[in-house]
């Protein structure tokens, strides 16, 4: 393992561990990962350490144990659990405990404009019926991708399912500037088509919005202002075809 710590970042991790295990004497399960050779591989170690006086000579006794394959399949398991397998966007069980304490948050704060936003595909049930679930899946991943293009860092998106997604905006300066992100997305749908070898297809989102906390402080009543606005805007899309 000596060829771990010739790296800067792996002796300061290493320097960490024994000034810790000459304070503490003995250390169980205690965790150290070390960077392979400058790259972003990292292997993950378990150590049981105790430290032993051999006639007034101090001696630190290590069992070491490799739990990178451990750590990589709980972190595998823990994505699966809050990522959409489809889209690789959140999920609702990730979504909906972050935005509600969020908005605790928001709440001891003086935030500025914030927004939950539902949209979902018009016309995908007809798209799914005429070229097949394996092209309604691609669409779904498409759409993912523009809306993962269309929001900032801070944001949170996600899909609930079928052809249905959530965002989280804060910190806008104005509802106007809400809005006016919104018909942005839609304009990037339109300049923005999905195109296969041989299909192209105008994708058109329903989106409804709901401003925090000027129509509601609640996560539940948000959500169905929201969903009840996406559905007058399908409403309305439906009379123009």
């Amino acid at each position: 393992m000596l060829h771990f710590f010739r790296t800067d970042d792996n002796k300061e991790v290493l320097h960490q561990f024994i000034d810790l295990l000459q304070e503490k004497i003995t250390l169980h399960d205690y965790p150290l990962s070390f960077k392979i050779n400058d790259t972003q591989e990292v292997i993950h170690y378990s150590v049981e350490a105790t430290t032993i006086l051999v006639e007034e000579e101090k001696l630190f006794y290590l069992v070491w144990r490799n739990v990178t394959e451990e750590i990589e399949n709980d972190r595998l398991i823990k994505h699966m659990a809050y990522h959409d397998v489809l889209t690789a966007l959140h999920n609702r069980a990730y979504f909906v405990p972050k935005v509600k304490d969020r908005l605790i948050e928001l709440t001891t704060s003086s935030p500025k404009e914030s927004a939950l936003i539902l949209i979902d595909l018009n016309r995908f049930k007809r798209i799914n019926d005429t070229y097949g679930h394996a092209i309604g899946d691609q669409v779904l991943q498409h759409t993912a991708t523009l809306l993962k293009q269309a929001v900032r860092s801070n944001d949170l998106v996600a899909r609930l399912g079928g052809d249905e997604f959530v965002i989280f905006l804060e910190n806008f300066p104005t509802q106007q500037a809400v809005t006016d992100w919104s018909k942005r997305l839609q304009e990037s749908f339109k300049e923005n088509l999905f195109i296969t070898d041989a299909i192209t297809l105008q994708i058109e989102p329903s989106i409804g919005i709901a401003f925090f906390p000027a129509d509601a402080d609640h996560f539940e009543d948000l959500f169905q202002l929201a969903d009840s606005n996406m559905y007058e805007h399908k409403l309305k899309a439906r009379k123009a075809e």
